[in-house]
């Protein structure tokens, strides 16, 4: 039940798991990193978690389920990738230096906020959800906004099974030659009138 603080930029490992526990997980990474099976499956707790990689890709190939917490993604200079498993959580926040892939059916009940510095954003959750603002934590995890792609061209698709709404101020942003493209049952009340992309489908 206990919390792991373990940020030391130089950590390295290609795996990680935690089992279920009440304590807060906060971990960065040298290089590559998956979320996956080392003896225990995926990430199961009771508490925050923050996953930071330095270098290379962030990939999530099971389930990472913090009940009604805040998980909060940053890969520095790859890409946020889900390749298997779903995330369920209270609040999620995403950065990456590349493209954010989050394509499972995910559960992520309350606020979503990711920036893609270099890529497109994908997101599908089962459910409706804000887009808002989740906040920094010191130096491993950077404060993302809205939903923003970046670099020219970049696409944000958001697909949802339920409604989703936005705070003030809290934009969805592409480029002029970026767009959004918006998926499943779920209705978009998008009426910032700072939200900003080229292209809407």
């Amino acid at each position: 039940a206990g919390a792991y603080t373990l940020t030391n930029a130089t950590n390295n490992v290609g795996t990680i798991a935690a089992a279920t526990g009440a304590g807060v997980i906060k971990y960065v990474d040298a290089d590559a990193l998956a979320v996956g099976t080392v003896n225990t499956v995926g990430i199961t707790r009771t508490g925050d978690v923050l996953l930071n990689n330095q270098t290379g890709d962030l990939t999530l190939t099971q389930n990472v389920a913090i009940g009604a917490n805040t998980l909060r993604l940053e890969s520095v200079a790859g890409k946020v990738d889900q390749t298997g498993g779903t995330i369920t959580a209270g609040t999620l926040g995403v950065n990456a230096g590349t493209s954010i892939s989050l394509a499972s059916n995910n559960a992520v009940a309350t606020t979503f906020a990711a920036k893609a510095t270099n890529g497109d954003v994908l997101f599908k959750n089962a459910n409706g959800y804000d887009i808002n603002t989740v906040a920094a934590d010191g130096t491993i995890f950077t404060l993302a906004n809205g939903v923003t792609a970046v670099a020219a061209g970049k696409n944000i698709t958001l697909d949802s099974g339920g409604a989703v709404t936005q705070t003030a101020g809290k934009d969805v942003t592409a480029t002029a030659t970026g767009g959004l493209e918006l998926k499943g049952a779920g209705a978009y009340t998008l009426t910032n009138a700072t939200n900003n992309v080229g292209t809407i489908a």
